[in-house]
């Protein structure tokens, strides 16, 4: 099994339903107490999940949302507090020290920090000393139009310091509560504890992802009133509490694409609102929700004609009038691309007005890609935006629209029957391209006339690599000389203009081909194709030299010059997390060489063929010779990107019949005079 349906099945536990049934009572206190700390709170409990690579170690984290009435408008608003206590082992942890609190707003929607306290704790001569925040010391730090931070640093962290920190932060956003997160993505937790109390006005879907068990839950029905700005409402109330305990760091590597979609944690997505008289749904299918974004000023008001007229003058400065289409458009993306400067701010939203956007040539990803849009529209050109979640992101549910989960807007262009994806907020794409954090599974087009689905799985990608060798007897000296081609394919193109625009990097890079090779050997003249032609893969070229071992009766010759892989990937014995790669694997590998003056072919490895779960994927390991030449050809190939857990054990056992196959060698012996 390797579907990504499937696979995702084994590891998202989803809680779907409006009121959480009853469960079992369970005592729920947390192990600290904030405030105090004694010189016995610096000794950790005996645990599995906490060894002596451990950095910090998250004692407990308690948070809470509680829904309160609002003094501004006849609706709700809730608080969220958060008390957090965490033991510093290193100073590697000292990270944890640093403290984010993002705060939103819109208009007249507005977070508010209520309070913050925190202290940090160390123990001297037996005395715990406890050195407290200076609330002058809190930041203030605007991220985006629409988000600032508070921020701090716990005073005088040290190697074994206890920090500890509660705020409270209360929001109008009632349709967005918290996540909250039971794993960390580096650090331990010993106890984290999430409690909810929800009204009868507002009833949210409750998701839970990740493979731990719950410790307890609770659930206790209630009685609450409201205080509103011009009324009180009675109303019964739903109270759930989640525990978990002892629960790891999560231990990610390089092939869990998303870390997100396996650590353990509770979403909450509205679904209906009461005003005490009936209930209305809020968006509860991807057609609604984007009939919402269609008449949202900052969304599709922004691509109505109102909103794009005045960019009429734009577009026909930076395309030609009498060019086709297809010309029109590239024009128009390269203009933007080339000419704006974008930063992520996580939002589908844009909040400023397109006309300023190209004034200043800078936005952000929405802006810029709205911008796009607006332009090829003034063309007559069917373009709209499509929202999705990044990599970063969790995926988005088909049945159910969870828009704060979206962070990302791209362009989709239906030009002369071919659909094409622009991203004209990221300098390395070319026309026709978005980047590899977008295949993040379902997208939505958000068209004036209908919602579409959009798919865009990473195992979609076609993205082949390839290295040919030249080798041919060097007649000045022993040895053989010749020349590599090293085709990347598009992606990871992308990374290798980054290193090689950059003097440092770019003489990194061809140190490690020189040491792939062998310092023993030399390599020269490097050349690269359409490094400054974003549309096209790169090549790189260089010759190289074999100076050593063609001398001796016999020569014992790796063919692989260029291995695909070095070491098996696949470490562990054990996998409870799916295999992700960020595409399918396609590398082929080509060798032609000269048999070297005076000698024969004693020995050739031998030529295999090796299927990877039936038709999933294959090893080609071909090897031939003549009176004249040895020629390998090599292809590895797995056909999707994402493998079951159960898949684990075949991948490593493959991947490694690999790696022995590359290390096999060619034997020469030295002809009788």
């Amino acid at each position: 099994m390797n579907s990504s349906h499937s696979s995702r099945l084994l590891l998202l536990l989803f809680v779907i339903c409006y009121i959480l049934g009853n469960t079992a009572q369970a005592q729920n206190e947390g192990p600290a107490t904030f405030g105090k700390v004694t010189a016995e709170d610096f000794k950790l409990p005996q645990t599995p999940i906490v060894d002596s690579s451990t950095d910090a170690v998250i004692v407990s984290r308690v948070g809470s949302v509680n829904f309160v009435g609002s003094k501004d408008q006849n609706w709700v608003s809730y608080l969220y507090k958060v008390t957090t206590r965490i033991h510093i082992l290193h100073k590697e942890g000292f990270k944890l020290g640093t403290v984010f609190l993002p705060l939103y707003s819109r208009g007249d929607t507005k977070d508010v920090l209520k309070e913050v306290k925190a202290a940090s704790y160390n123990l001297e001569n037996g005395k715990v000393e406890k050195t407290e925040l200076n609330p002058s010391d809190i930041f203030d730090v605007q991220v985006s139009p629409i988000r600032h931070d508070k921020r701090f640093t716990l005073p005088d962290i040290k190697e074994g310091s206890i920090i500890e920190y509660t705020y409270t932060i209360l929001s109008p956003r009632f349709w967005s509560v918290p996540t909250w997160d039971f794993q960390n993505k580096a650090y331990p937790e010993l106890y984290s504890r999430f409690r909810i109390t929800i009204p009868d006005l507002v009833r949210f879907i409750t998701v839970r992802y990740g493979l731990d068990s719950l410790f307890s839950t609770e659930t206790i029905q209630g009685d609450t009133t409201l205080h509103m700005m011009d009324v009180n409402v009675d109303t019964h109330t739903h109270t759930h509490t989640w525990v978990m305990k002892d629960i790891p760091g999560f231990k990610t590597d390089d092939f869990i694409v998303d870390p997100d979609n396996y650590l353990d944690r509770i979403e909450f997505e509205l679904i209906q609102i009461f005003n005490g008289m009936d209930a209305s749904e809020v968006a509860t299918s991807w057609e609604k929700a984007g009939k919402q974004l269609i008449n949202d000023v900052n969304f599709g008001q922004k691509l109505s004609n109102d909103g794009t007229g005045n960019l009429n003058r734009i577009m026909s400065q930076n395309c030609s009038a009498d060019s086709s289409d297809l010309f029109a458009a590239r024009q128009l993306y390269y203009y933007v691309r080339n000419n704006f400067t974008s930063y992520q701010n996580d939002e589908i939203y844009s909040f400023q007005d397109l006309y300023d956007v190209n004034k200043t040539k800078k936005g952000s990803v929405a802006d810029i890609n709205m911008l796009l849009i607006g332009l090829l529209r003034q063309r007559g050109l069917y373009a709209d935006p499509v929202i999705l979640a990044t990599r970063s992101y969790a995926h988005l549910f088909e049945k159910y629209p969870v828009l704060d989960n979206c962070n990302y807007l791209i362009c989709m262009l239906r030009i002369n029957g071919d659909t094409l994806l622009l991203d004209a907020s990221d300098p390395t794409m070319g026309f026709g391209k978005i980047p590899l954090k977008c295949f993040n599974g379902l997208a939505e087009i958000i068209d004036s006339h209908f919602t579409d689905p959009l798919y865009l799985n990473p195992s979609q990608i076609k993205d082949p690599e390839s290295t040919s060798v030249l080798l041919f007897n060097n007649t000045g000296s022993p040895g053989e000389g010749g020349s590599v081609q090293h085709s990347v394919g598009y992606y990871e193109s992308a990374n290798l203009r980054e290193i090689l625009h950059d003097k440092k990097t770019r003489e990194g890079y061809y140190n490690g081909i020189k040491a792939e090779i062998g310092l023993d050997n030399t390599v020269s003249d490097f050349k690269v194709d359409s490094l400054d032609k974003v549309e096209f893969p790169l090549t790189v070229n260089y010759n190289i030299n074999l100076n050593s071992g063609f001398d001796q009766d016999i020569i014992y010759f790796d063919p692989v010059l260029a291995p695909m892989y070095k070491d098996n990937p696949f470490k562990v014995e054990q996998r409870k997390l799916p295999v992700e790669f960020p595409y399918p694997v396609n590398k082929t590998y080509d060798l032609t060489m000269d048999i070297p003056n005076g000698y024969t072919v004693d020995e050739l490895p031998k030529s295999i063929v090796a299927n990877f779960n039936g038709t999933e994927g294959q090893f080609v390991y071909q090897i031939m010779k003549d009176q004249y030449t040895v020629q390998l050809h090599m292809e590895l190939k797995l056909h999707s990107a994402l493998f079951s857990p159960e898949d684990y054990n075949n991948l490593r056992e493959f991947f490694a019949m690999v790696i022995k196959k590359q290390g096999e060698q060619v034997v020469f012996k030295k002809k009788n005079n």
